[in-house]
């Protein structure tokens, strides 16, 4: 595993951490058009999740990536909509796992970079609703995700 720090990065935002984030006015964060699906690339284990599950993501191409990821969730047809940023513990052992909701003040996440295959685990907010979602790499440079089913707890 190669792992690379950086710089930390703030997140966009505007509520609170961990859970009770405030109502964003703008409505919900539309997400990267960019970020294809890319299940050669991002392998998630299990591939359905309960609210506060922890899943292990691997990187089969053992693809350079961050600690950070985005959680979106399909609302209509493929129009993914971001609700939670994650971030792993993939640099190795005392790397905590969270979460955030995307509309979170004053969030930095450090810019690390992880190399290898995985797994990188991520906890699944314990506030997520049960539906069609995917993880995708937050901070890759070509951002890339896979699907996840999220069921009822």
């Amino acid at each position: 595993m190669m792992v690379m720090a950086t710089a930390c990065g703030l997140l966009p935002g505007g509520g609170g951490v961990g859970g009770g984030a405030g109502a964003d006015p703008a409505g919900p964060a539309v997400a990267k058009p960019d970020a294809e699906m890319r299940p050669d690339l991002l392998v998630i284990d299990p591939a359905e999740a309960a609210p506060g599950d922890v899943v292990a993501l691997t990187f089969p191409e053992e693809t350079n990536r961050g600690v950070l990821f985005v959680l979106d969730q399909r609302v209509v047809d493929d129009t993914w909509v971001s609700r939670f940023f994650l971030t792993s513990d993939g640099p190795g052992q005392g790397w905590e796992r969270q979460w955030w909701p995307v509309d979170a003040a004053g969030v930095a996440v450090p810019d690390i970079g992880v190399g290898g295959n995985g797994p990188d685990r991520v906890l699944i907010p314990d506030v997520i609703e049960p539906g069609t979602y995917r993880i995708c790499t937050g901070n890759a440079g070509a951002d890339f995700c896979a699907p996840i089913e999220i069921v009822g707890s």
